[in-house]
């Protein structure tokens, strides 16, 4: 009787374990080839700039800018950082050294994917000679085979976006977890002694995954698959080994997932409730998850931005709808009868079903960086495929791996030129726009993220141009309008924007932005009450949201209604995230009150954090002075003056005190109006 191909595998896999080869010099060179490789690939790209998600992640995410550990690891709802508190770590650390200079963080982007680079090679290592228990050859090979799985995998076209797209780093930690994870079950697996060792890094490896991204709650299932399949040969097996582990990794990561869907609605679905339902969703992902593994093959269509048209007919993409479930079915099937096939593929489904037919996702409904860790899974399936057919062959048997190495290095070299052109685009914020224009389902978001563009480098005329195009073609854009408006703005055409505001100032999402710039115009105009109306909208849209109270203040003390003003800052104090500016105009009022002792507490609190603000010394000098002490009120506007010697107030305030005058002393407005 024949032995079971299963048993035979987990006895082989034990003595492959212990006598892989020790030869760090080779492993050594092999990461240093991996890391010139890596870093001439994408180097191109670390003159890039923030782009999209990176405003809301970093530039705007007041729980990174002062790191407050707890407000770090907490993050706020409705942020892109929602729900990853690690990942917003990272964004902590990058700030605290890096501040708003993107350089940096593309830098430490690049260092990781390295580090990913060199993760994959060392797991693959264990991996392949459990895979390949019927090739004779010895470590060297399976080690080559590793080098060249890794290294076309790692400088895929999909690995762009991780690398030069500074938000996407949550999937460059994600890459991390899942390879440590499964390096951890298969070193466990190896081991003569089964340590616990490995098991808690198995573990921790999952959960901190969760932590970094969310589509790591598919690891626990894909580890106990990949156990099922090439280590234990069956179920029972698995559960007589490390049954107890895999359960506890399942509902652990269960467990935070629900925790995280809970705490913030934002990661579980920014679709349904919109007019988008799941099923339209899923219809429109067939068609994308095709185009992924059209990319995937063939990577000639990748942009940042596809702006992917919604299906909501499933006659319109009935081919590929059956397509994908024709996979999917034998995906399921090949979990019983072909185990490492069905492992691989059921995983891939899992790692993209969150965003690719559960939870809907208005904004970005094809991301290709969502196809890099099934690109992986898919990979490998093809690459054992190649090696066993010739296996089978006797003319090839001793050339298998060699001739899989070699094919593979020829279609590394073959979409190497792609990622480089790509790593260009990433380092020219112009061109990579244009890019994707060109490469876009629809391209209105890329006319309009150009316009964005050139606004923030102070070229008006082109941006005008850019959000005009966008109107021809779509006249309902409604953020196009809000662009268009400050770009109308900067040309002084202050009743144009107000023209194109006043109709898309209560339309969802950009309802806030256009009420506060409608509040900047009408205070420009010195038509407060309109400015009134509009920052009080603001407010109510908005409560969080501390600057448009700050603004409504701000008119309130132009209007010289400071007990409203005063009314409306108060509550500011109780707010998680206050501004230093809340001090200053609070020191203001006050003292506007005769409240005088309460606006030298708001003044010195201002001071603490901005010493150098010489119109605040200056109305500092005023409060002391009211207060009788002469000297005080001396220091403060020579300070003053010391460091604007242009301030003629505080050079009058300095004689008027020497004199004795106080009665006379004047104090600007906050804003110096």
């Amino acid at each position: 009787m024949m032995a079971n191909p299963q048993e035979h595998n987990t006895v082989l896999t034990h003595s492959l374990g212990n006598n892989i080869s020790t030869d760090r010099g080779r492993f050594i060179v092999m990461c240093l080839m991996l890391g010139i490789i890596v870093t001439v690939t994408f180097i191109s790209g670390r003159t890039g700039t923030f782009l999209i998600d990176d405003y809301s992640a970093i530039i705007n995410n007041r729980t990174i800018h002062d790191f407050s550990l707890w407000r770090v690891l907490k993050c706020e709802r409705d942020i892109i950082p929602s729900g990853r508190p690690l990942t917003n770590l990272s964004y902590a650390i990058s700030y605290y050294f890096s501040g708003e200079n993107p350089k940096p963080y593309l830098l430490t982007n690049l260092v990781q994917q390295i580090i990913v680079a060199w993760l994959m090679l060392l797991m693959l290592r264990r991996l392949l000679p459990t895979l390949l228990t019927r090739y004779p050859q010895s470590q060297k090979y399976h080690d080559w085979l590793a080098l060249c799985l890794t290294l076309w995998w790692i400088v895929h076209p999909l690995q762009t976006e991780p690398t030069l797209y500074i938000t996407q780093r949550s999937d460059q930690y994600a890459n991390i977890a899942m390879i440590l994870a499964c390096y951890a079950l298969l070193r466990h697996h190896q081991a003569s002694n089964h340590g616990r060792g490995w098991m808690i890094m198995m573990f921790a490896s999952s959960v901190v995954g969760m932590l970094f991204k969310q589509n790591v709650w598919a690891l626990p299932i894909l580890l106990l698959l990949l156990d099922r399949a090439t280590l234990a040969g069956n179920f029972k097996k698995t559960w007589q080994y490390r049954g107890i582990a895999h359960l506890l990794n399942n509902l652990t990561c269960g467990a935070i997932l629900i925790a995280i869907l809970i705490y913030d609605p934002y990661s579980k679905c920014t679709g349904t409730g919109h007019g988008l339902s799941s099923w339209d969703y899923l219809l429109t992902q067939s068609q994308i998850l095709i185009w992924y593994a059209r990319n995937f093959f063939w990577p000639t269509g990748l942009c940042l931005y596809y702006e992917w048209p919604f299906v909501h007919d499933i006659l319109a993409v009935w081919p590929e709808f059956l397509t994908l479930g024709a996979i999917f079915c034998f995906a399921c099937y090949s979990l019983y009868r072909f185990p490492r096939i069905g492992a691989a593929l059921f995983s891939a489904f899992m790692i993209l079903a969150p965003t690719s037919s559960i939870f809907p996702h208005l904004a970005c409904a094809a991301n290709d960086r969502r196809f890099v860790q099934p690109a992986a899974l898919i990979l490998l399936i093809l690459t054992m495929a190649v090696v066993n057919l010739l296996l089978r062959c006797k003319r090839t048997r001793q050339l298998a791996i060699p001739i899989t190495c070699a094919i593979l290095l020829l279609a590394t070299a073959m979409i190497l030129p792609i990622t480089a052109r790509l790593s260009v685009c990433f380092g020219n914020p112009t061109v990579l726009w244009e890019h994707t224009r060109h490469q876009a389902c629809a391209p209105q978001g890329s006319w309009e993220h150009l316009g964005s563009h050139y606004f923030d480098i102070g070229q008006y005329a082109p941006a005008w141009q850019c959000f005009n195009n966008v109107l021809d073609m779509e006249p309902d854009y409604n953020i196009a309008k809000l662009h268009l408006a400050k770009v109308y703005l900067q040309f002084d055409n202050l009743d144009q924007a107000i023209e194109i505001l006043k109709p898309i100032q209560n339309v969802p999402s950009i309802d806030y932005d256009v009420q506060m710039l409608l509040g900047a115009i009408y205070k420009s105009k010195k038509d407060y009450p309109n400015a009134i109306t509009y920052f009080q909208k603001a407010c109510h849209t908005q409560p969080d949201q501390i600057n448009a109270s700050l603004n409504l203040a701000r008119i309130y003390v132009l209007t010289e209604q400071f007990t409203k003003a005063l009314d409306v800052l108060k509550p500011l104090l109780n707010r998680p995230y206050v501004t230093y500016d809340l001090y200053q105009d609070l020191g203001y009022v006050y003292s506007q009150l005769g409240q005088l002792k309460p606006a030298q507490q708001a003044y010195q609190r201002y001071l603490k954090h901005v010493p150098d603000d010489a119109k605040v010394l200056n109305s500092m000098g005023v409060v002391q002075a009211k207060l009788g002490r002469l000297k005080q009120a001396g220091g403060y506007f020579a300070r003053a003056l010391a460091l604007d010697p242009t301030l003629t107030q505080a050079s009058d305030n300095l004689n008027r005190v020497r004199a004795m005058l106080i009665p006379s002393i004047s104090q600007p407005t906050p804003d110096g109006e």
